[in-house]
């Protein structure tokens, strides 16, 4: 179950994960960082695991990749997603891929889902399904990261919208917000560093403190959950 409760938190951490390399984008949309970075995941101080994100456009695609591996005790917990949405963040397909490892126990799963208009196809195990979302949704790719750039993270900014995940929620989207509460010192692999501050909510229920510098790249991200603090730290 923690294993569970931890991936759906995590997932939110994506919105806010780019890299360094920019590139000029058409239409006067912001310009995306893409790239390649990574992560060490941390519970009570504790390494657990790690993340690799990559952020790249192809063919007028934005495709975001997400590989996260954690190791609680004898289970391991092994997952993916690939986002993939238009450069005014159209969703496009998501596809998420989970193994959970306990031992001898091998249990898989993966949802795949092609998005066109408002309809959606689904395939979750091999079982396809398709239905229609009328209320407008974004994926967590590159939509909060844009909105945040163009607006240069002014402190007391709000942005609120609705994810769809089917690996979270199959059938309809869930809330989430993000407010930028402004530039804050923190110690960082023993520096003191100055970084954006921002909270982020799912749902009004989970929250996350995330601290990205003026490019929008993340560089601490912390959750609690339970009597368990989780951390994602910038390697």
């Amino acid at each position: 179950m923690m294993l569970k409760k931890f991936k759906i938190s995590f997932s939110v951490f994506f919105l806010l994960i780019i890299s360094s390399a920019v590139f000029s984008q058409k239409n006067n949309l912001p310009s995306i960082p893409v790239g390649e970075w990574s992560y060490l995941i941390m519970m009570n101080g504790t390494k657990i695991g790690t993340a690799l994100l990559t952020n790249k456009l192809e063919k007028n695609l934005y495709i975001s990749t997400s590989e996260m591996k954690i190791k609680i005790n004898q289970i391991i917990n092994i997952s993916s997603q690939i986002i993939t949405e238009t450069t005014d963040y159209q969703p496009v397909k998501i596809e998420t891929n989970n193994k959970i490892i306990n031992q001898k126990k091998i249990q898989s799963s993966q949802s795949i889902a092609l998005i066109k208009n408002k309809k959606i196809n689904l395939t979750v195990n091999g079982s396809p399904s398709t239905f229609s979302i009328k209320q407008p949704f974004v994926f967590d790719g590159n939509y909060f990261t844009a909105e945040l750039l163009k607006k240069k993270f002014k402190k007391g900014l709000e942005l609120k919208a609705f994810l769809y995940d089917p690996s979270i929620e199959i059938e309809k989207p869930f809330a989430v917000t993000v407010k930028v509460l402004g530039p804050e010192k923190i110690i960082l692999d023993n520096k003191k560093v100055e970084l954006i501050h921002l909270k982020q909510s799912i749902e009004n229920i989970k929250t996350i403190d995330s601290y990205v510098n003026q490019k929008g790249i993340l560089q601490k991200a912390t959750i609690q959950m339970a009597n368990n603090k989780i951390e994602l730290l910038k390697i």
